[in-house]
């Protein structure tokens, strides 16, 4: 009750401000921001941030609503522009089970089922079914970006066999890494300051979640595990003198700025198959270009699309 309590109030205030800005609507729908032809209202707002946080396991109060709220804003900005881009391109197949798998997951973290997790939705009056059209939206996504540009991820050969080369007979070190990744047109130093203060005081996790403009922020940055021969010199110069939890320095890309977290180093003894090698290296190869598509597709659409807060 005392949760409810507190989001009511938050609504409340939030509706106040909208409408103290001139804005006539309903009350309990009010916009918030217009994306093309698209609008974001408080209730896409509400729901947004309720969902960060419960997925999060994070406690429902006003300290944690207010820092949910820009990264809630955001990612919902984020999702319109992508779902206006799918329906553009009449994107309509994905992986069904890969949104199967996201759900098991999702509710395997909050140690229930996908039954529980409904309930859940249910408990804190939030869509569930708005939860899953994003997810979907994001799998909708990386069904365009490589029907747009899968001619375009043609990968070297000779640059494989150079790596395969390198690893026969060594001992691989691998990384558990965590990114957050901003765009270059709005990184700055006091931004930076900000993230590493959210680092400190709450975590890598939800750092990302407010700030990484990569798909990866809405699962905290998680990369997962990647071997150091198949990262480039750039980011293995960053990250080869830190230990386990450690923080690089920012990484700049040519659209992009990166801050990279190792969350686990690995050691493998044991002899690489090269086929098994080789065919990771090339999927490897393949999925960072294809992230770094989506990425300049993303910032396009960005900077071509009429965004306006109300």
């Amino acid at each position: 009750m005392k949760n409810k309590i507190i989001l009511n109030i938050f609504f409340i205030f939030l509706i106040v401000n909208f409408l103290t800005s001139g804005l006539q609507s309903k009350i309990n729908n009010v916009i918030v921001v217009k994306v093309g032809n698209s609008i974001i209202t408080s209730v896409d707002v509400r729901n947004e941030i309720i969902t960060t946080l419960l997925l999060n396991e994070k406690e429902i109060t006003q300290e944690n609503i207010n820092n949910a709220k820009s990264y809630s804003v955001k990612n919902l900005i984020t999702k319109r522009l992508k779902r206006n881009e799918i329906e553009k391109f009449n994107i309509k197949n994905y992986n069904k089970n890969d949104l199967r798998k996201y759900t098991d997951e999702t509710a395997n973290n909050l140690k229930t089922d996908t039954n529980g997790l409904k309930n859940i939705f249910l408990d804190y009056e939030v869509s569930y079914d708005i939860f899953i059209k994003q997810h979907e939206t994001e799998l909708l996504w990386n069904s365009l970006i490589f029907a747009i540009y899968k001619n375009q991820i043609n990968i070297n050969i000779i640059e494989v066999e150079t790596e395969l080369k390198d690893f026969k007979n060594l001992k691989e070190i691998e990384y558990n890494i965590s990114e957050i990744e901003l765009s270059n047109l709005s990184y700055n130093k006091t931004m930076l300051n900000e993230i590493l203060a959210l680092i400190e005081d709450k975590g890598f996790v939800l750092a990302a979640k407010k700030f990484s403009t990569s798909p990866t922020g809405q699962n905290g940055g998680l990369l997962g595990w990647v071997t150091k021969k198949s990262m480039s010199k750039k980011y293995l110069e960053n990250i080869s003198t830190l230990k386990i939890n450690g923080i690089s320095e920012p990484i700049f890309n040519e659209n992009s700025v990166s801050i990279i977290k190792i969350n686990d180093i690995k050691r493998i003894n044991k002899k690489i198959k090269p086929d098994k090698l080789k065919k990771k290296i090339v999927n490897q190869k393949k999925e960072e270009k294809l992230q770094l598509f989506s990425r300049s597709h993303l910032i396009n659409l960005e900077n071509n699309t009429s965004i306006n807060f109300q």
